[in-house]
């Protein structure tokens, strides 16, 4: 994957088609800076909003206390109304940038999937599953052996289920 910085706002306001012919679109900005947004949204507006491009939005320096942007709109809500994933946060400090490239990357794989990709990648996994896999990962024996006995049952409770519903449905057509 290939990263290009594209500055909208410097000596001229207009992208050429090469510049906008890309895979993904990355729009950054300051989340603790209140005039930042204005910009984003503006060039969404005014170059992406009519185009098929997937659109990624990323709140930058989110270690620091986000601030209102002053802008008529917040931008989760920006991103709601036009059919955006949710701003994704990025800080340097906290923790790598892993999730932002991951996404770009996704998207720009699976640009019909746009959708798809933000429901997979941004909700978080329940506490109580989260807890099991990773107890299977990790490759315990007593979990494997707790995860077989379990499908099992799951499996015999099935059959069960299913020959009791087909004998009942026998017996109410005679």
């Amino acid at each position: 994957m290939q990263l290009h910085e594209v500055d909208l706002f410097g000596q001229h306001d207009t992208a050429v088609a090469p510049e906008l012919s890309c895979d993904a679109v990355c729009l950054l900005f300051d989340a603790s800076n209140p005039r930042s947004f204005e910009h984003v949204a503006r060039a969404y507006l005014k170059h992406l909003s009519g185009s098929s491009v997937p659109v990624l939005v990323v709140a930058s320096k989110s270690d620091r206390p986000a601030v209102r942007q002053d802008y008529p709109v917040q931008p989760a809500e920006f991103c709601r109304r036009h059919d955006l994933p949710a701003p994704q946060t990025f800080s340097c400090l906290v923790a790598p940038p892993r999730d932002v490239y991951v996404k770009l990357a996704t998207m720009a794989a699976y640009p019909s999937l746009r959708r798809l990709v933000h429901v997979l990648l941004v909700r978080p996994m329940a506490p109580w599953l989260s807890r099991y896999t990773s107890r299977l990962v990790s490759a315990e024996p007593s979990a494997w052996v707790g995860a077989g006995v379990g499908a099992a049952a799951a499996a015999l409770i099935g059959v069960l289920l299913i020959r009791l519903l087909r004998a009942s449905a026998r017996d109410r057509w005679v």
